[in-house]
């Protein structure tokens, strides 16, 4: 006779409620990654993945007002802010078609670009990552490519976006070889719109016309690595803005109105919902969180547990666009204007 057997109704019935509990006790005690859980390809994503944040994100500092901060750079239309380990502001400027470098003191150290499609110009620069503050790399969206400079600000190359050969739909997405450096033959169709310098070595870039993320190695061979019409729970349907938070890629997608993960790979890794009611302009890596950069606020998120902690409100006359933080200094970027504030107390 097996064991089931002899067991009554009643005694499975408490065998199975003391399992229970104890399944209860270890989830409490061992809160679920989201965001580190795959699934079957295909298969649509956990309804608690999608549930938005049901209390309302609790203010992690005072708003920053105009009274908390200094202007140290004017602006036509600004669209990105990065800084590097050698205390400077790298700023794009898609109206002027340039890229900015300055100091804290609001000292202009270097600008690149101005309007064209040679080699140095831009169209439409979107997004600058200085990286090590050894490189700077530049996401020329009306010209798509994405142009690499030296600290000095001397072109060193472009990486062509999308293909080369508009006219041509079976034309290879490899850059061309720019022997003349003269970076007209780098132009391309696509439309980057981010970019980000990994530490390897490895550039990633958001194009947004083609809805992918593409990733170009060391010997600059470009090949698609995350995003694409055929990528089914990692599909972009409207990507808007990109970074890399503890070793993944995460991508704010307004038209899923969700942050999706991918692992080095490039392979879909999981999403968290964009809480409510805010318009993401841009995403910030801070350590291990991740900073979602909206009009009015900073929303600061556990990118590990997939929800918010809290956010910083922002209240400067006109949109924040994006923000950084450099020496203890945090710095707000507006359309018109770069702002720091020396005396704000972040949260940990």
């Amino acid at each position: 006779m097996s064991v089931g057997r002899l067991l009554s109704g009643c005694g499975r019935a408490r065998i199975a409620a003391v399992g229970v509990v104890m399944l209860m006790i270890v989830a409490a005690a061992c809160p679920v990654d989201l965001l580190a859980q795959r699934r079957p390809p295909g298969s649509p994503p956990p309804e608690s993945a999608r549930r938005a944040p049901e209390l309302p994100l609790r203010p992690l500092l005072p708003a920053v007002t105009e009274e908390d901060v200094e202007i140290i750079g004017r602006f036509g239309d600004a669209t990105s802010l990065a800084s590097t380990a050698t205390d400077l502001f790298y700023v794009s400027d898609a109206q002027q078609s340039t890229v900015t470098a300055i100091a804290p003191t609001g000292k202009v150290i270097v600008t690149l670009g101005g309007r064209g499609s040679e080699a140095g110009a831009f169209d439409e620069p979107l997004d600058v990552d200085p990286s090590n503050g050894l490189e700077i790399f530049v996401a020329d969206a009306g010209n798509g490519r994405i142009q690499h400079f030296s600290r000095s600000g001397k072109y060193i190359e472009s990486l062509p976006v999308g293909r080369v050969d508009p006219g041509n739909r079976t034309s290879s997405r490899q850059p061309l070889f720019d022997a003349s450096r003269d970076g007209v033959d780098a132009r391309a169709d696509g439309r980057p719109i981010r970019v980000y310098a990994a530490s390897s070595g490895d550039i990633y870039v958001l194009d947004a016309r083609d809805k992918l993320i593409v990733r170009y190695d060391r010997q600059r061979r470009v090949e698609p690595f995350a995003g694409g019409f055929d990528a089914r729970d990692g599909r972009l349907v409207d990507p808007i803005a990109m970074t890399m938070v503890d070793d993944r890629l995460v991508v704010a997608d307004a038209g899923r109105g969700e942050l999706l993960l991918f692992d080095r790979f490039g392979s879909f890794d999981g999403i968290a919902p964009i809480p409510p009611n805010i318009r993401v302009r841009n995403l910030v890596a801070d350590d291990d969180e991740l900073w979602i950069v909206a009009p009015e606020r900073i929303v600061v998120f556990d990118i590990r547990r997939g929800r918010p902690i809290g956010t910083i409100p922002v209240t400067l006359g006109e949109p924040l666009v994006d923000v950084d933080r450099l020496d203890g200094m945090l710095a707000l970027l507006t359309p018109t204007r770069l702002l720091l504030a020396r005396n704000v107390r972040l949260p940990r």
